[in-house]
């Protein structure tokens, strides 16, 4: 009896955590619009505990048994604000599919499986071959879940990551996935040192635009320039006579051009000390490299 029960009591265990894992994510197949072969459809979607994603139905509009490639691309936490932006998207999964007609799941198995961990993530599915089929938000069909799963649309382009992203569009699918995995590495930001914005060490005049009808007032002007306390420079507009030592021809500098001219002597300034001085045509003047 104590044998039987111990078995009935596993039997219990393992039925209970089936009854937890609600894969698939099952969300409404009813296409009310339509898009070509490299429509891409964006959406969020939040992971409350790590599963590993085996594959993904589809809503086609392509004919039965016309043949093609999901791929799977992965961006920062929402697809808002990133749909027109690549470098923000890696593919993280792909797989062949076929077509089965609208509003009837056209099934796509992921050649590599991958696992998310708890967190919010933009996904977006392109179309590769064949044709997408979506709906409309109405405000009733934009956001879907499970015990494990949180989906909300969701907008849609006739190409990866366009210029023109339409919403609010709804993605038609079923996500496939097991629980648990070793989720994808991914990028984070954590604060390093106290970084170096301790102290300000250039300077500037604003004025207007020449083409205003003002032009620069520091012409044949002595700039006087005393280290201070806080790393600096006090600046100051003096009396003395602009000098230009004999012999020096003027720097024969065109347009968004530098030139690196050697000082007779070691200037000292914060962060350490020089014996070049880097001048732009554009008006600066640096003790390092711009």
């Amino acid at each position: 009896m104590q044998l039987h029960a111990s078995i009935l009591v596993g039997l219990s265990l393992i039925v209970s955590a089936s009854a937890l894992a609600q894969s698939p994510l099952v969300l409404p197949f009813a296409a009310d619009q339509v898009g070509p072969v490299g429509t891409t459809l964006y959406f969020d979607l939040t992971v409350q505990t790590p599963v590993t994603f085996t594959g993904i139905d589809v809503n086609s509009s392509s004919p039965v048994g016309a043949t093609g490639q999901l791929q799977v691309w992965m961006g920062p936490s929402t697809w808002i604000g990133a749909s027109t932006r690549p470098a923000l998207w890696t593919s993280v999964a792909s797989g062949t599919v076929t077509s089965l007609d609208v509003d009837v799941p056209s099934p796509c198995t992921f050649v590599q499986p991958f696992t998310l961990g708890p967190g919010t993530y933009a996904l977006a599915i392109e179309y590769q071959g064949v044709a997408a089929a979506y709906s409309t938000g109405d405000g009733t069909n934009q956001a879907w879940s499970n015990t494990e799963l949180q989906f909300r649309a969701g907008g849609a382009s006739g190409s990866r990551f366009a210029t023109t992203t339409l919403t609010p569009r709804v993605f038609n699918g079923i996500f496939h996935y097991t629980l648990g995995g070793t989720p994808l590495p991914l990028a984070v930001a954590s604060v390093y040192g106290a970084g170096c914005y301790g102290a300000q060490t250039s300077f500037c005049e604003n004025f207007p635009s020449p083409f205003s009808g003002s032009f620069v007032d520091l012409d044949h002007t002595t700039i006087r320039m005393v280290p201070n306390a806080t790393e600096g420079y006090d600046v100051t507009r003096t009396n003395s006579a602009f000098l230009v030592p004999p012999g020096v021809p003027p720097l024969p500098l065109g347009d968004d051009t530098i030139s690196i001219e050697n000082l007779p002597f070691v200037f000292p300034y914060p962060g350490g000390t020089t014996t070049n001085l880097w001048v732009s045509s554009n008006g600066f003047l640096g003790l390092e490299t711009f």
